[in-house]
């Protein structure tokens, strides 16, 4: 089963400038990500962030900055071959390390005025041992 985010109608609240009611802006959503690490130096990953982002008034958002990735490896924005549609852009994880590890990737996206921050992770380190 997939991960997906759920996204609702404008809210509409009371003005105070006679005018009856206006939409209130609510902040984008999303969900954390795993994704699986490349498993050799200059193996690349596409991690498809925008799926589990969404505006809850249903405006289209737009994947704006990412960080994190040492020392494992290092994450870019990528526009998905579609420079005009900015709601399907990735980040593309590039392996640049042969050592195990874990990757936090923190990712944000906008709605134009709002904007959330979310995350995405992989880890190829092996289990302890029990004992």
């Amino acid at each position: 089963m997939s991960a997906g985010v759920l996204a609702a109608a404008p809210l509409l609240v009371g003005g105070g400038n006679g005018s009856g009611t206006q939409a209130v802006n609510r902040r984008p959503i999303c969900d954390n990500l795993g994704f699986s690490l490349p498993s050799t130096v200059g193996g690349q990953v596409r991690i498809p962030v925008t799926d589990v982002a969404a505006d809850p008034d249903v405006t289209p958002v737009r994947l704006v900055s990412v960080f994190g990735g040492a020392p494992v490896g290092s994450a870019v924005i990528s526009d998905n071959g579609t420079p005009a549609v900015l709601n399907d852009d990735i980040l593309v994880f590039t392996r640049t390390s042969p050592e195990p590890g874990t990757v936090f990737l923190y990712w944000t996206v906008s709605d134009g005025s709002s904007s959330a921050q979310c995350g995405s992770h992989a880890s190829d380190e092996p289990p302890p041992e029990n004992g």
